[in-house]
């Protein structure tokens, strides 16, 4: 990374590196940026997000005469929605010298600092109540879901999906049309992703086009209409592909879930060629 700097007393620049993303969407990256602030001793470094929902920055420095003033808080820091928010204080070492800075930005959706999250919520199924459809894929699948925790449901284009748990729309993509079964047609997988309330997120993929019934920042409870599955990006046929994952810096951490399923008593975890049957009963 290269440090610029301008002629005076006190000389001060900012050179950003590239932003690095954390998630399956490039095209639809967190709208998270930095901006620097001089003071007449400091420079604040402020974070601005304006998505809806939380989401994770890292930010590497590289300072010549500089120091970060002690925060006593994590390296990644967590940004509220819609927020801007000083996240360090740079100060001059040595007075009457240059001085300058730059910086690389790590981001994600969500909660990327580890935290405690609920092992024993109890999902719903995610389509209509009194339906019954087959996991055609289940956990490490051997054709798409290797080392990942993930369920495919197999159902006709259109049919209606609904939320499994309670949470903020994240990210809605439904604007694909295209599919086929090689991984570069991942690009056009459509998605509604829910962040819940314990930092873990889900996402429901392969979408119908045009078919998503909630926007990013709105809150969703468990059993509400979302949009409708399809036959869309890296896929041999229509169903819905459904996930819950912790996103760390190194890739998601997919999480195994436990479903509310007509005729058991208890909470099941979904076996792959199987079919499940959502109960009428409201939760």
């Amino acid at each position: 990374m290269r440090l610029l700097f301008l002629l005076g007393l006190f000389l001060i620049a900012c050179t950003c590196g590239p932003a690095h993303l954390l998630g399956q969407y490039a095209d639809d990256r967190p709208r998270v940026s930095l901006a620097s602030r001089q003071l007449e001793d400091r420079v604040e470094i402020v974070a601005t997000n304006e998505e809806y929902v939380p989401c994770s920055v890292v930010v590497d420095f590289e300072l010549v005469n500089m120091a970060v003033q002690e925060t006593g808080g994590p390296d990644t820091i967590t940004l509220a929605p819609r927020s801007d928010t000083v996240i360090y204080t740079l100060v001059p070492v040595k007075a009457g010298e240059r001085y300058g800075f730059g910086y690389q930005l790590h981001y994600a959706h969500g909660t990327v600092r580890p935290q405690p999250y609920d092992t024993n919520y109890v999902y719903n199924l995610p389509f209509a109540a009194g339906k019954s459809y087959r996991v055609d894929q289940g956990y490490d699948g051997r054709f798409s879901h290797a080392g990942e925790a993930a369920l495919d449901f197999s159902m006709p284009e259109g049919t209606a999906v609904f939320a499994a748990r309670d949470g903020t729309v994240a990210r809605v993509v439904d604007r694909w049309s295209e599919h086929c079964a090689r991984p570069e047609c991942k690009r056009y997988n459509n998605v509604i992703e829910i962040v819940h309330d314990d930092g873990t997120m889900a996402d429901y993929v392969h979408l119908q086009t045009n078919s998503a019934r909630v926007k990013v920042g709105e809150r969703v409870e468990a059993g509400a209409f979302i949009g409708r599955s399809g036959w869309t990006g890296y896929t041999t046929g229509p169903h819905l592909h459904f996930g819950v994952y912790r996103q760390g810096w190194e890739g998601r951490e997919h999480l195994r879930t436990r479903f509310r399923v007509a005729g058991e008593a208890a909470a099941v975890e979904l076996v792959e060629g199987q079919s499940y049957l959502r109960p009428h009963e409201a939760h």
